[in-house]
C-alpha cells in the first residue's frame, strides 16, 4: 500500500507542486504550477487531449463517470422485445425502434426516453430489482397483425392496473366479438386503441360509451363519437360566455319576431281554388268539340 502511494506521488504530483527548496529560494514560480495543475485537471476529462470541448454537465476536476446534474443520461440499446435495460429493470419502447440506439434520462421518479431529442417513451421508475414495466401503446402495431396474443398479454394487464383500459373498454369489447367475432371483434379493439394517440384518452372513453349505447362495433363510429366529444368540450356555452366576461346575460329579440307579434289580426278568408276548377271545365269541354271535329 505504501508503494502504492508512494508511485502514485511520483507520476501525478512531481510535476504539479514545486519543491521546497525551490520555492524558498524563489526558483518556483506560482503561474507555470498553475498552468500545470489546469493542464493535469483538463487531462481527466473524455476529448479534451484533442483540443475538443469538455460534454454538458461535466466539471473540471471530477472524474470521468460523475456528473454534477441529478440526471444520468445513457445510451442504451433495446432487445427484439422492445425493451429497454435500464439498471436492473426492463421498460418498454415503441418496436418501430427495435435495433436502434436511444438515450434514457433518470430522473427521481421517473424516466423518459428520446430517440434524436424526441421523446418516445416516459414510465414511471420501478423499485423493485428485475421487474418490468410495459406499455400497451408500444406493441399495438404487433398486435393488430397478430389479435390472438392481445387478450393474454402482459400489457393488458398493466395497463388495466393503471386504469388505461377501463370497464367501458371491457364491454365494447365483448359486443364487438359477439358480433364480429373473436378475431375481428379484438383487431376493431386495437384499433380504436390506435385512437388515442391522435385523441385524448377521455374523449375515445366518451366515443366508446357512445357507440356501446347506438351498437356500433366499429373503430369509425367510435372515432366519431370522441371527435363529437372533443368538438362539444371545446365549443363554448351562452353560459360559459357569460361566466367568463362576468355580465348578465341580456335578451336579444329578432326584429322579424317583433314584427309578427305586432301584427293586427287577420280576419280575411282563406283563399280558394274553386274558380281554377270553372277553368279547367272550359278546357276540357273545348278539347272534345275539337276531337269531333276532326273526326268528322
Amino acid at each position: 500500500m505504501a508503494q502504492s502511494l508512494s508511485d502514485y506521488r511520483g507520476r501525478h504530483l512531481q510535476d504539479v507542486l514545486p519543491d521546497r527548496g525551490g520555492a524558498a529560494s524563489g526558483g518556483g514560480d506560482a503561474d507555470v504550477v498553475e498552468k500545470r495543475r489546469q493542464d493535469v485537471e483538463a487531462e481527466r476529462l473524455p476529448g479534451s487531449a484533442a483540443g475538443e470541448q469538455p460534454p454538458a454537465g461535466w466539471h473540471p476536476g471530477i472524474r470521468a463517470r460523475r456528473r454534477v446534474s441529478k440526471q444520468w443520461q445513457a445510451w442504451r440499446c433495446f432487445d427484439r422485445y422492445g425493451q429497454i435495460s435500464v439498471r436492473t429493470n426492463r421498460y418498454s419502447v415503441p418496436i418501430r425502434l427495435i435495433g436502434k440506439r436511444v438515450r434514457v434520462v433518470l430522473h427521481a421518479s421517473h424516466l423518459v426516453v428520446y430517440d434524436q431529442n424526441v421523446e418516445v417513451a416516459r414510465h414511471e421508475r420501478l423499485i423493485a430489482k428485475g421487474a418490468v414495466r410495459l406499455d400497451l401503446d408500444h406493441y399495438l402495431e404487433v398486435l393488430v397483425r397478430k389479435p390472438g396474443a392481445f387478450p393474454g398479454s402482459t400489457a393488458l394487464e398493466q395497463a388495466r392496473s393503471a386504469g388505461r383500459f377501463t370497464p367501458v373498454h371491457d364491454a365494447w369489447w365483448d359486443q364487438a366479438r359477439k358480433i364480429h367475432g373473436e378475431r375481428d371483434g379484438t383487431r376493431a379493439l386495437i384499433e380504436v386503441l390506435l385512437l388515442g394517440r391522435h385523441l385524448p384518452h377521455e374523449h375515445v372513453v366518451a366515443g366508446l360509451a357512445a357507440a356501446l349505447r347506438a351498437g356500433a362495433m366499429t373503430a369509425d363510429a367510435v372515432a366519431l363519437e370522441a371527435r363529437k366529444a372533443a368538438q362539444a368540450e371545446n365549443e363554448p356555452t351562452p353560459e360559459t360566455d357569460r361566466l367568463a366576461s362576468g355580465n348578465p346575460s341580456a335578451t336579444v329579440t329578432s326584429l322579424h319576431e317583433w314584427r309578427l307579434a305586432h301584427l293586427p289580426p287577420d280576419t280575411r278568408p282563406l283563399p280558394s281554388v274553386t274558380p281554377y276548377d270553372q277553368l279547367l271545365r272550359r278546357r276540357r269541354t273545348s278539347g272534345g268539340d275539337q276531337r269531333e271535329g276532326e273526326a268528322q
